[in-house]
Order: C-alpha cells, then structure tokens, then sequence
C-alpha cells in the first residue's frame, strides 16, 4: 500500500510532513530506509521458501469418532500466518491397559487459512475412519462445504474447492459422516449446548494440538518483531502523508471555483 501511495504525484507535496525530504519516490528502498521503515520483505518471501511442511502422528490407528480442529499463529497477517491441523481421537492401541487420545497433526504453507487447516483435518480424518464412523469438526465453513459436496462439485472459488474433491471420493466411497460441534465452549456452556463430555473434551485435545503443531512452523521471533516495525511506521507514514493529503483537499474545496471564460 505504502508504494503506490507513495507513487501518487499528490503525495509528493505531503512528503515534508512525512519527515521524507528529498526522497527519491522511484527507489523504495532509499524511500524504507530515510524514514526509518525495516524492509523485511525478501527476509519473508526468503522463509517462504525455504520452509518445510511437518506432520507427525502417535502411531497407527482407526477410530469410528474423530474429532478434528485447526489453529494459527499471526492470524491477521498472511505474511506470517502459520496454519497447524488436527485430527485425534480416543483409541486403545496394542500393549495399552486402557483408551489414550491418539492424534496425527501437521501444518499447511505460510498464508493458509484456518478453514483450510480445518478441511485438512478432516482429510487425514478420513483416512482413520473406522467403518461408518463419524467426525466432530467446530468449523462451519467445512461442515457447510461438505454438505455442499452432496449436491455437486462446482468451483464457485472457495478456497476450500480441492477439498471438496475429496469430500464426494469420501462419500461416494460410504466414508461416515463430518458433523459440527460448538468451538471453544466452557464446560457449561457445552451442556447447555447439548454436547456431550467426550465431544467437549475431544475437541479441547485437537485445539491443543493444532496450536502445538502452528508453534512448529512460525517464523524466528527476530522477523515477527521486524514485521511489527515494518507495519508500525508504514501505518505513521501513511498517517502523515493522509492528513496532509485532506487539508490540502479541504483547502482547495474552500476556493471559489474558476469562472468559464466566455
């Protein structure tokens, strides 16, 4: 935002508020660096690149209830924003005296959304299934998509469309069934809701996990902080140059307007 801005030939009478004299508005680095603003940005695209998918799981099993949830890290920044998914589900394996929660979790790319780490869940889900079983998700949007995936498969450009695919290979197949539950209740508030105690405490131990798995993959602390900056000053500068910007519109609309010559 800050470059375009910057580039409009209206600001450049603002620039002396901005604290940018003699700024050349054509190098945006010169521009970063006179007013104090960090450049980051090859830091990110930088990290973009070099990082790696992660995703772990306790050890093999099926279930005929899974509960799934997704999580993140800088949620308002697509910058930053790290996505980690969930899927658990109380099993008792092999050598085990009694049922552990057992889960396989992971990440999605830089920029993702939640509702897509939810629809990632409930993928991996269906690939624990047991039978006819049933998966618990507390998203919406992927409850309602497959719902939708019932009734057809056209791209109205969700960003949760590949996953639809995947909903009507599951159905098609008589994979059980993706029922939504309340978010981030309270126990109170899950019985008066009509939960019952394991659908309340499942989806607590997949929101644990999901947050685990984002902390995984989110960026240095060093390249968050510089971000923070980065946001901060462009924020003042683009504050500075916008009030300037309106007293001088207020003090042209306050001019008598030129009368036509005849």
């Amino acid at each position: 935002m800050l470059r375009f801005l910057w580039h409009c030939p209206h600001t450049w009478a603002a620039r002396g508020a901005a604290g940018a004299e003699g700024i050349n508005a054509k190098s945006m680095p010169d521009c970063h660096q006179k007013l104090g603003i960090p450049v980051v940005d090859g830091k990110l695209r930088k990290w973009h690149r070099e990082w790696k998918d992660f995703q772990q799981q306790s050890g093999i099993w099926e279930a005929a209830k899974i509960y799934t949830d997704a999580s993140s890290y800088h949620p308002k920044d697509s910058m930053l924003r790290v996505v980690g998914w969930a899927a658990v589900a109380l099993v008792k394996l092999a050598g085990d005296s009694c049922a552990r929660w057992q889960y396989v979790c992971g990440t999605l790319k830089p920029g993702s959304t939640v509702a897509q780490g939810e629809a990632r869940a409930v993928e991996a889900a269906l690939e624990r299934l047991q039978g006819a079983g049933v998966i618990k998700t507390d998203c919406w949007a992927v409850y309602r998509t497959w719902e939708k995936a019932k009734r057809c498969s056209v791209d109205d450009g969700s960003a949760l469309f590949p996953f639809l695919k995947v909903f009507r290979a599951a159905q098609a197949r008589g994979t059980g069934e993706v029922e939504w539950i309340p978010a981030h209740c309270t126990y109170e508030e899950s019985r008066r809701a009509g939960m019952e105690l394991m659908d309340w405490e499942g989806n607590g131990v997949a929101d644990s996990i999901a947050k685990w798995a984002a902390g995984r993959g989110s960026p240095e602390p060093g390249l968050v902080k510089e971000r923070r900056e980065q946001q901060l000053r462009n924020e003042q500068v683009m504050h500075a140059v916008g009030t300037v910007l309106l007293q001088r519109l207020k003090a042209r609309s306050g001019q008598p307007k030129a009368q036509p010559s005849r």
